[in-house]
């Protein structure tokens, strides 16, 4: 398995390279509206509030006490009628759903669920889109967020109903091309993809996708398709930027427990000490296949992951902060801020916990981290800190 790594990794990662911004909004530098009534942030986590946010952050804590007394949580019970989702998207504050093709049960029950559970963890305090619409986009972009004209925007041509078995299909072959065995059992994914428990669901999705696509539902499919786009991106990464891959994955505390800091250091001096990128390559799959049960990569609840890494973006929205740099053309036309984050080691190892998309830019880091903590996945102590210091949105009982 790992040999079929070193083989056919640097030939995927050409595939894959310029494909990799999948979590990404389409305005990453957005002003918040004054109508929008989303301020649910501490004024001790900026180090840079004027009085008249400090007021303002003070009115919100009231409203968020109020909020922990009063509010009824929403109880999801998927409508059995598209007439009665219809309606409770409604009730639910979302005003007008333009599905086309898609305006599906099964497609309206995944969104609804997902904004239910949105609208508990803030208490009703952080108002839903107005619009929920399917957008033609090329296959950069999942689902997005516009916070001006309070949309949320999903990809057709990867969510349509029409569309997600064939997206599937097309991240599932580039992956088993890329690093998965396939044997009489099925797909096989890498020890290092995550826990077993992980490993062993990731593999009975995709196996039951590959006898019969449509012994999945809906919201299966959509945490297929992100478990697999996951998968790309990490694989892109690894296979096109190994020492720099390498040098983000030793940092982090839990990778290869087992060994002493010395150990450690001389198994990513192999990599980082190889003469190209190549050699790198073929260095690093060696350690995994030797080491692979202390390498975990993928740790993420996927079902509503990308719908609450865009729902993060809209909380987000009224920083001036930059998101990711698969955004820019190239690094010449990176802003101050972005290359700040990029060259910040300390930074970069931190959003490392937490996905390597995490790292391309502050932005995404602020998203992934909202997502996963939405989603119920853990985040490190570190993480969690470095959120706040940023001023990420705050979540009620969560953060």
């Amino acid at each position: 398995m790992i040999n079929k790594i070193a083989s056919q990794i640097s030939i995927s990662a050409k595939k894959f390279v310029g494909k990799t911004s999948n979590f990404s909004t389409n305005n990453p530098i957005a002003k918040k509206p004054l109508e929008f009534d989303i301020f649910v942030k501490s004024p001790k986590e900026s180090d840079s509030l004027d009085l008249f946010d400090k007021v303002v952050y003070f009115i919100e804590d009231l409203k968020i006490r109020k909020a922990k007394k009063e509010y009824q949580k929403i109880d999801f019970v998927p409508a059995k009628t598209l007439q009665e989702a219809h309606k409770f998207a409604s009730d639910i504050g979302v005003e007008e759903v333009t599905l086309g093709e898609s305006d599906t049960l099964e497609v309206l029950n995944y969104i609804n669920e997902g904004f239910v559970g949105f609208k508990n963890a803030h208490l009703g305090l952080a108002e839903i889109p107005r619009r929920v619409r399917f957008i033609e986009d090329d296959e950069k972009t999942l689902m997005s967020a516009n916070a001006t004209f309070r949309t949320f925007n999903i990809n057709k041509n990867i969510f349509g109903i029409n569309q997600i078995d064939s997206q599937i299909q097309k991240r599932l072959d580039d992956v088993i091309d890329s690093f998965c065995d396939v044997t009489n059992d099925g797909v096989e994914i890498p020890g290092f993809y995550g826990t077993e428990k992980e490993i062993a669901y990731a593999q009975n999705l995709i196996n039951l996708f590959r006898n019969d696509k449509n012994s999945l539902n809906y919201g299966q499919k959509v945490e297929l398709l992100s478990i697999l786009s996951h998968m790309k991106f990490n694989v892109s990464l690894f296979a096109y930027r190994p020492k720099e891959f390498a040098q983000k994955l030793f940092a982090r505390p839990d990778i290869l427990q087992n060994s002493s800091p010395f150990q450690k250091q001389e198994l990513l001096e192999r990599i980082t000490n190889a003469p190209t990128d190549f050699d790198a390559l073929m260095e690093f799959s060696r350690i995994l296949r030797d080491y692979q049960e202390n390498f975990k990569i993928r740790t993420s609840n996927e079902k509503f992951s990308s719908l609450f890494h865009e729902m993060g973006h809209l909380q987000d929205y009224y920083q001036d902060r930059v998101s990711a740099s698969g955004m820019f053309k190239s690094s010449e036309f990176y802003p101050e801020e972005l290359k700040k984050w990029l060259d910040d080691k300390e930074k970069q190892k931190i959003a490392f916990s937490v996905s390597a998309y995490a790292t391309t830019g502050p932005g995404e880091f602020i998203a992934e981290t909202y997502s996963k903590l939405l989603s119920g996945d853990s985040v490190s102590k570190e993480a969690i800190e470095l959120y706040k210091r940023m001023n990420g949105p705050k979540i009620p009982d969560i953060i």
